[in-house]
């Protein structure tokens, strides 16, 4: 990953594939927690150690989306097809694009 990718409270996984919050983001380290709190087993990593989550069905459901066959809607809508969820054109494969995404439309933050 790169760390242009990554804001503060994104989802994300160590290298031990335990899922961890964003907390502190530098051009080779990022810092995670376990809860997204600075106070809370905070562990640096390298840029190259920690993977995106791949979005599924499971996670919008986590995230407060409701399903209606074919697509999946909250304050906006995400298409599923075959091979993956789309905003319009938009293919989004990780759990931390989606968050992105949300917060760039909504100005919210999307919690689980």
């Amino acid at each position: 990953m790169k760390s242009q990718e990554l804001r503060i409270g994104n989802l994300v996984l160590d290298e031990y594939f335990d899922e961890r919050y964003v907390i502190c983001i530098t051009p080779y380290r990022v810092h995670l927690s376990s809860s997204g709190d600075d106070d809370e087993s905070v562990k640096p990593n390298k840029v190259n150690e920690i993977e995106p989550i791949l979005l599924t069905e499971e996670w919008l459901l986590k995230f407060g989306f409701k399903k209606d066959k074919l697509v999946f809607y909250k304050d906006f809508l995400l298409y599923n097809f075959n091979d993956g969820f789309y905003f319009f054109e938009m293919k989004i494969n990780h759990v931390h694009q989606m968050q992105n995404l949300y917060f760039a439309l909504t100005g919210k933050e999307l919690t689980i």
